[in-house]
This record gives C-alpha cells, structure tokens and sequence, in this order.
C-alpha cells in the first residue's frame, strides 16, 4: 500500500481536525468565608462564546454544591485541607464550578517554527496550545466575574482535563474586590466588553477606558496592599488625569465629579498619592516577594485598607460606568466661557 504523503497545509488542518475533537474541560472549587453563593447558581447552565485572534469556541459552565467523582475529590479535599484547615477549621465548605470547552476554530499560528517536528510531537503541541488558549478564557471569565460580583471570591487551584483525563492545574485567583450588598455590573456585558476586539487585541488595551479595565485587573490580582494602592493611582490617572504631574489631584477631582457625579474626599486623595509616592521612591517597607503576613508591626493598616476600600469603590463605579456604556475612550475637555 502507498503511504499518503500530507504537505505542511494538510497536516495542519488534520492537527486542527484532531484538536476539535478532544473534550477540554476545567474544574475549579470555589469559596466565600462569609457571603453567599447565589452568585455562582445564576451563572449555572450558561453558554458563554469566545473568539480572539487564535480560537473560537464557546463553554458551558455547571454549578455544583459537591462534585462527585472519587479522583478529584480526593484532590480537592487535600487542597482544601492545604489552603484552609489552619486558619479556618471547617468553617469554608468548596462549592464547584465545571467548564465544557467546545473549540469550533483553532489558528494552525501556533505551530509557528515547528513544522519539522514529529508527528506526535505536533499532536501535543498543538493540544498544549488548546489547553493554554482553554485556560486564558477560563481566566478571562474569573476576571469578569471579579467586575461583575465585587465580593471577595476564591477560584482555588482547579484541575484540567482531557477527554476526562487529569491533564494539568489551574491557577489560585482571589478577588480583592469586597462591596456585599453594593452595585453589581451585568455578567454578560462584562465578558463581551473584555472580548470586543476594538478595546482589546492580542490581550492588550487599545484606549484609555480598556487600559483603565487592564489595570485592574493587575490591581486585583496582587496581594499587597501598598502595589494594589499603587495600580489605584494609576487607574484613576488612566481616565482621570492627563498631562504632567501637576494639578493631577485636581484634575481627578474635578473628572470624578463630572463622570460620576461624586465628590473626592481631597484629604483622603492626599493621603492616597503620599503612600504611592513613597513606595515609588523607596520610602515604604516592604515584605520580602514570597512571604504574605496579614500585619507587619509598625504600619497603619487600619488607615492602609480604609484608603484601599475608599478608592476601590470610585474604581468600581468607573468601570461599571465604562462597561455598562460600553465606553471605548474617556476625553474631558476644560472651556473658558466669560460672561460680559
């Protein structure tokens, strides 16, 4: 028999035909110490599609209060054991989010600088690259679940399969955000903000509104309280400040109060900008990068997280403002009008 011989085209279509057929799915326990999990029960059920420069797709997301299956249960329970048994005993109960990824187009790009690989070795590059591109969405949905419910939420270290296979692990995300009771912002419109390609593409911002939504992000995602200040002040000069370093202050009041129609505590803004310019200079203790302490003697939580929480709140109804609008830029223009 003739062996058929494929050019670099057609193997890489039969690599993308391959692809689409595996079942990628991700399985993530998640927790809350004090707040309901009404949240997670709306979102059961949801088909959520996704297209960006490199895959199309969509997943189905399933809510569940226990997940039975013996394999990773047992994980689970060590993982539960390993992030919460110290501090809090049995007081958190995991609940379990699963996603079913359905890929309908994969570009052939990331193969790119492979093609003489074996044809094994292609198989499993390309379904790395699957897996990874799976697991940006999960994360991008993690996120648009931060901005859409601001209370804080544990996605734990979950577990990635193939074809029910354990594959490999998910990231720990914890929401820094905490406003029970506070507004929230469409599910929807927040994931279908983050994937407008006009505001985003290749993950980067294209404006100052998304660049404002890109740093929170990188704000809600760090630990410290002194770098979360830091991409708060960088935030609000995202949309609210232009120009040099002088009269910002004003100008974020001034923009803040037309935006919002708020009013800037100027004192508490003060406060705000001498801790960041402290930490930009080498003012500020700081712990070492792989240790987390909760209190470190000699420094002013109580006033460090009252600021957080302060400026946190103007930050989320920007954002809600922004994605509910669908806002793309954010110009503020000053005018002199004299009255003879």
């Amino acid at each position: 028999m003739q062996k058929k011989i494929l050019n670099n085209e057609q193997r890489q279509s039969t690599d993308s035909q391959d692809i689409l057929k595996h079942k990628i799915k991700i399985i993530v326990p998640i927790c809350r110490a004090f707040h309901s999990m009404d949240d997670f029960s709306v979102l059961n059920s949801r088909c959520l599609g996704f297209q960006n420069e490199y895959i199309k797709g969509s997943f189905i997301i399933r809510y569940f209060k226990e997940y039975k299956n013996e394999i990773l249960n047992g994980f689970f329970s060590l993982q539960d054991f390993m992030n919460h048994s110290f501090w809090y005993g049995s007081t958190i109960k995991y609940q379990y989010l699963e996603f079913s990824f359905n890929i309908e187009n994969i570009d052939e790009m990331i193969l790119k600088g492979n093609e003489n690989l074996s044809e094994n070795e292609r198989k499993s590059l390309f379904l790395r690259g699957a897996v990874d591109l799976c697991e940006d969405e999960y994360k991008m949905f993690v996120f648009a679940f931060f901005l859409a419910f601001p209370v804080s939420t544990g996605f734990e270290n979950g577990i990635i399969l193939v074809d029910d296979k354990i594959y490999s692990h998910t990231d720990k995300f914890i929401n820094s955000f905490d406003f029970e009771g506070k507004e929230t912002i469409d599910f929807q419109k927040c994931w279908n903000y983050l994937h407008d390609s006009s505001k985003f593409k290749f993950g980067y911002s294209q404006n100052n509104a998304s660049r404002f939504v890109s740093i929170l992000s990188k704000m809600n995602e760090i630990d410290d309280i002194i770098t979360q200040i830091f991409y708060a002040t960088m935030a609000l000069e995202a949309v609210y400040a232009r120009g040099t370093s002088e009269g910002i202050a004003r100008q974020i009041i001034d923009k803040v109060k037309i935006f919002l129609n708020i009013e800037i505590d100027d004192k508490k803004l003060k406060q705000l900008y001498d801790i960041r310019s402290r930490y930009i200079h080498g003012d500020t203790d700081i712990e070492l990068a792989f240790l987390n302490f909760d209190a470190v003697p000699g420094r002013e939580w109580d006033k460090l997280y009252a600021l957080h929480f302060y400026v946190s709140e103007i930050l989320y109804k920007t954002a809600k403002r922004i994605i509910e609008e669908d806002i793309a830029k954010i110009d503020f223009d000053y005018t002199l009008k004299i009255t003879m």
